[in-house]
């Protein structure tokens, strides 16, 4: 018997979900509980230290695109001053209290992360803005007249040698080999999503990871950092059958199943319980949200 309920048009407002995006869907595939936290119970996390220095990187980048300052002091000055605004936290009488040896570590790797990220701002050609807003009519690409629109804002957007480049930066823990499928669907949907076919433009993901070295003789800590890039046009380039519109589709219709069989958050949520052995409870706020979704 057909569940009716999958072609049912208002499931995605009944769950309050206006619009679809490249996180939404990387969400929903690789990090379940946390979508059921974010999107579907509405909770706002303090974000954690590796986020804050992503930030501070990403934004350092605009900075030095925006101003091209010859100092670049400048860049420095405003990455760590934006670092300590992020990280601060007062006592009960409103004093600063000192950061902890954790967060003086991460500050300590800002200087050469800023280094590769203003190396990639300036290779990437003429500089034409951040957060431009992309949109994909995914009713008209599908055919399915219920389904939300999927929208997304670029880190940067360039003209290299007279063509359109979007550039993403990512400040992860560790390499990647390949690439992600969230990298790859964040960066299909900004290529097709900009018509970069016609175009000839490209969306290129640019890792920028911190190394950490200590002298074996003198103990003496030196930081440093290394850049790692991947391509949509070389990805597509090397995987010519590749049908990008089914694989979007196939997630569309898996959240859609998934939401058409419940008819709350709540409900989702007792559908898809959480690993309580993942790394991600370690975050206490986590913890506690889970707690009082999942009661345990």
């Amino acid at each position: 018997m057909i569940d009716t309920k999958f072609r049912d048009p208002l499931i995605w407002k009944r769950f309050g979900i206006h619009h679809l995006s490249p996180a939404h869907f990387n969400s929903y595939l690789c990090y379940n509980s946390d979508w059921v936290m974010n999107y579907g119970f509405k909770c706002n996390f303090m974000a954690n230290l590796p986020m804050i220095v992503g930030d501070v990187v990403e934004k350092s980048g605009i900075v030095f695109a925006e101003q091209r300052p010859n100092n670049p002091d400048t860049v420095y000055d405003y990455a760590e001053a934006l670092f300590d605004a992020k990280v601060e936290k007062k006592d009960k009488d409103g004093a600063v209290l000192p950061q902890t040896e954790e967060e003086k570590e991460k500050r300590k790797t800002l200087r050469p992360l800023i280094d590769k990220v203003v190396d990639v701002v300036q290779q990437s050609g003429n500089y034409k803005g951040t957060q431009k807003k992309v949109v994909i009519s995914l009713s008209e690409l599908f055919g399915e007249e219920d389904l939300p629109d999927m929208i997304g804002y670029t880190d940067y957007s360039f003209e290299k040698d007279r063509f359109p480049l979007t550039v993403d930066i990512k400040v992860p823990k560790k390499q990647s080999s390949e690439m992600s499928f969230g990298y790859w669907l964040q960066g299909i949907f900004y290529y097709q999503g900009q018509d970069y076919n016609k175009e000839k433009g490209d969306v290129e993901f640019h890792q920028i990871l911190s190394r950490k070295k200590t002298d074996k003789k003198t103990k003496k800590v030196t930081y440093s950092a290394d850049t790692n890039r991947f391509s949509i046009r070389e990805y597509m380039d090397e995987h010519p059958d590749e049908d990008w519109k089914e694989r979007l589709h196939s997630v569309i219709s898996s959240m859609k199943a998934t939401l058409s069989r419940c008819q709350t958050w709540q409900e989702v949520a007792e559908m898809h319980p959480p690993n309580p052995d993942d790394w991600v409870w370690k975050n206490e706020e986590k913890l506690n949200a889970r707690r009082k979704i999942w009661r345990f």
